[in-house]
């Protein structure tokens, strides 16, 4: 590699936008049809839903374009983001249905898993760890 080429974004780092991109793409959709309830319905409740809505989604827009910076800090605010959303999905797949091995499988849970798994291979860690400026080597 010579001095003025800077490291391309390893695949699985791309994997991983590419799972939080999708969980902001069904975030919109969910939230237009959330919108789409809470004024057909008129719930002072359901406001308050739609803005913890709005704010995680505006979370996740906001971490898929901050993950290009090469900062340690994105990776690990994802990685404890997905964390977060895997226990979240588990506890209501818990309360609303049991648990079972049947109900594991669904694009809510299999998501966070994927993003959590690509943002903890070596290479990304390598990739986040590096300095974003490529270094020069001595000169003659």
């Amino acid at each position: 590699m010579s001095g003025s080429e800077v490291e391309p974004m390893p695949a699985t780092v791309r994997a991983a936008r590419l799972g939080l991109t999708l969980q902001f793409a069904f975030g919109c959709i969910g939230l237009a049809f959330a919108l789409v309830a809470v004024i057909t319905v008129g719930s002072l409740a359901g406001l308050g839903l739609l803005a913890v809505m709005a704010v995680i989604v505006a979370f996740t827009g906001r971490l898929i374009q901050r993950l290009s910076t090469r900062s340690s800090r994105p990776r690990w605010t994802a990685l404890g983001f997905q964390l977060l959303v895997l226990l979240i999905d588990l506890g209501f797949e818990t309360v609303d249905h049991g648990l079972t091995l049947g109900s594991l499988p669904r694009l809510g849970l299999l998501v966070p898993v994927f993003v959590i798994a690509m943002l903890l291979t070596p290479a990304a860690g390598r990739w986040f760890t590096a300095p974003a400026t490529p270094s020069r080597g001595p000169r003659g």
